[in-house]
């Protein structure tokens, strides 16, 4: 989802300067004289209705002010009030997940067809209730309808044909019953169903994908994981990379162009799944999201990992991961050090740090076979593992 040059030119201004540029554009213009031609004729009519004397010489007057002023106040005002009306409304869409969406329109649709058939018989009904009780029935219907539906909306997805999205995350877990796993199991590559030659599955939360190290460590091998991305994980990303603050756009749009990198590389293998988890945020979500497909999540997270160790849940920090790869001595730093041999170069002595590493001391010859307390003061990495070169300490 890499942002075009537009996109990332309207994210840099403020909601208020971006409806300026829209309001002013081609769509705008047309708005504007849309707005001006229903001014006029709204306040035409208005002033029609409002002449105060009917048989005055001037029946026009009064009319024209009237249009005029709604035409002039519609053509000034419509561009603003309709893009940021449509603006808005595509940022709550943007908030709401498909399954939601297909729900509540399956709800809606279900809720008119039963009113619509209930509206001619009520409407039959002696006055006033004939003529106000169809539209009571309507409204209460279909609410009822919708709000059903968004709370069935596991097993209204069955219904319409994805088992394998219920099943995945089901609270049941794996005593679900023989029929629907028969269906689950029909289908190809479900989260549960990982077979003994695919990589092991791993859920990315949204730190981590911000984060950007995943990416090399994944197209390295240094991560043999298949990753898995929750829409609900996704749907968060986006709205930090929508957020009013710029900090939080930058970092937000970083890990949209990462996961789409990421996705882009042949070498890394990255799913979005369509989940439908229960929790009060995403932290929560992830992690019963975890729990019920019994695989790791990928985190940058500390909060995140202390609820899930709670839980059983495993976390695979990446913070941790970074500590762990730092070296353990560093320029400057102090040690003792046991010299075993004679180095290649004058006055040089030799010795080993536990993990392996060689380290070469400047004036340790004499030493040699005893214990010293040196300084690093240089690291080579190369191709057969990393030395160090250090010096004596000024009280050895």
């Amino acid at each position: 989802m890499l942002q075009t040059a537009q996109e990332s030119d309207d994210r840099s201004l403020s909601p208020r300067e971006v409806r300026a540029r829209q309001a002013n554009t081609a769509w705008g213009r047309v708005l504007r004289y849309v707005g001006l031609i229903i001014g006029i004729y709204l306040g035409w009519q208005i002033g029609i209705a409002l002449v105060p004397d009917e048989t005055s010489a001037d029946t026009t007057g009064f009319p024209l002010m009237i249009s005029a002023s709604l035409g002039a106040l519609f053509f000034l005002l419509t561009p603003y009030l309709t893009i940021g009306a449509m603006s808005r409304l595509a940022h709550g869409v943007r908030r709401v997940e498909a399954g939601d969406l297909i729900a509540g329109a399956t709800g809606l649709l279900i809720g008119g067809l039963v009113s619509t058939l209930l509206a001619f018989p009520l409407s039959m009904l002696p006055s006033p209730f004939g003529q106000y009780l169809p539209m009571v029935v309507m409204l209460v219907i279909c609410s009822v309808a919708v709000l059903s539906a968004l709370i069935k909306k596991r097993e209204l997805m069955e219904l319409v044909g994805f088992r394998r999205v219920a099943h995945a995350v089901s609270s049941e877990g794996p005593q679900d019953q023989s029929p629907p796993q028969k269906a689950v199991d029909s289908e190809p590559a479900p989260l549960q169903t990982v077979t003994e030659t695919a990589a092991p599955r791993i859920l990315l939360d949204t730190s981590a994908i911000i984060d950007g190290r995943v990416r090399g460590l994944a197209a390295s091998g240094f991560l043999p994981f298949a990753f898995v991305v929750p829409n609900f994980v996704l749907h968060e990303l986006q709205l930090v990379a929508d957020s009013d603050d710029y900090s939080r756009r930058t970092r937000g749009t970083r890990g949209l162009q990462a996961l789409e990198e990421m996705r882009a590389n042949p070498a890394i293998s990255v799913e979005v799944k369509q989940i439908d988890a229960e929790g009060p945020d995403v932290d929560s979500q992830l992690v019963n999201v975890a729990r019920t497909l019994d695989i790791p999540i990928l985190s940058g997270d500390t909060n995140l990992e202390r609820v899930a160790s709670l839980q059983d849940v495993q976390v695979l920090n990446l913070h941790q991961l970074a500590e762990l790869m730092r070296p353990a001595l560093a320029v400057g730093d102090e040690t003792e050090l046991k010299l075993v041999q004679k180095g290649r170069e004058y006055e040089q002595g030799v010795g080993f740090l536990d993990d392996g590493t060689m380290v070469v001391v400047d004036g340790g010859e004499p030493h040699v076979g005893s214990e010293v307390r040196i300084v690093i003061t240089r690291t080579l990495q190369t191709s057969s593992g990393r030395m160090m070169f250090a010096r004596m300490a000024s009280d050895s």
